[in-house]
């Protein structure tokens, strides 16, 4: 059914299922509860300063652990000590995942030590897997490398990309970014992801404007 054909599969739990409170986000417990809902999951990886791809969204600490360093700081022992919550490296969320629901890795950091390290890590993997990120670049790397790569669209970035014919598998577009009409006629060539949405009206609209969704909020948003 085409390459990517698995984007389609069953939405994206954005940072898998959580609340912030008893299961925090990017974290082992979040993916794998979203997983064994069978839904799709979106995770964010970043850099530590000792070279560790762990799954963390921000790029700073202060939202989830009321520190101003940069996760590109500080060493993975030393983040593991000071947070409350288990922060787990990529290869522990591949690794219990196992193959068993598609996995689309947003890659926060556009660095070269990110895309080797990832690319490193990714070779074995048997999964359905695609790679997204804001940077054109690490997409056109990944895709080289024949990963399903997408290119990740807000209102504020990457609007120009939308006026190109790019070599990329599908967009990954702010839900609200663009008219239906317009994303309709993006389908002729790319698939295309709608993000972040986090209440049922919206996702029973746009459901049927785009290929998929990615759906943060989940368990309110389905209750």
């Amino acid at each position: 059914m085409g390459k990517g054909n698995f984007l389609k599969q069953s939405i994206f739990a954005h940072k898998g299922i959580y609340n912030n409170i008893t299961i925090y986000e990017n974290t082992l417990e979040s993916v794998m509860y979203a997983a064994k809902n069978n839904l799709s999951l979106e995770i964010d990886v970043r850099l530590t300063k000792d070279k560790k791809l762990i799954l963390f969204h921000d790029e700073d600490m202060s939202r989830l652990l009321k520190l101003k360093d940069k996760v590109s700081s500080i060493n993975y022992t030393d983040l593991e000590y000071i947070s409350y919550f288990h922060i787990p490296p990529l290869k522990e969320v591949l690794d219990s995942v196992n193959n068993s629901v598609p996995i689309l890795i947003d890659i926060k950091d556009d660095i070269k030590l990110v895309k080797s390290e990832l690319l490193r890590m990714l070779q074995n993997y048997k999964g359905d897997l695609a790679i997204q990120s804001y940077d054109y670049e690490t997409v056109k790397f990944f895709k080289k490398k024949n990963f399903v790569s997408g290119l990740v669209i807000s209102n504020k970035k990457n609007k120009e990309y939308l006026n190109k014919n790019i070599d990329v598998d599908f967009l990954s577009i702010q839900y609200d970014c663009l008219d239906t009409l317009s994303v309709k006629a993006l389908k002729k060539d790319y698939k295309m992801l709608g993000w972040v949405l986090d209440n049922r009206e919206d996702v029973e609209y746009y459901i049927k404007v785009y290929d998929n969704l990615i759906i943060d909020n989940i368990e309110e948003v389905f209750k």
